[in-house]
């Protein structure tokens, strides 16, 4: 997880240095990891 953090902050980061943005700002948002189907065996069990 902390790897995934890692990834987030440099990305943003030079994500704001583009665009002039405050990257503190956006990083204090909350924020949610999302992964295909593949990674989740019973994804396709349940109707939608």
């Amino acid at each position: 997880m902390e790897e995934d953090w890692e990834v987030l902050r440099r990305l943003v980061y030079e994500f704001c240095e583009c665009f002039r943005f405050d990257a503190e700002g956006i990083l204090e948002r909350e924020f949610m990891k999302i992964i295909p189907v593949s990674h989740r065996p019973y994804g396709r069990l349940y109707a939608y």
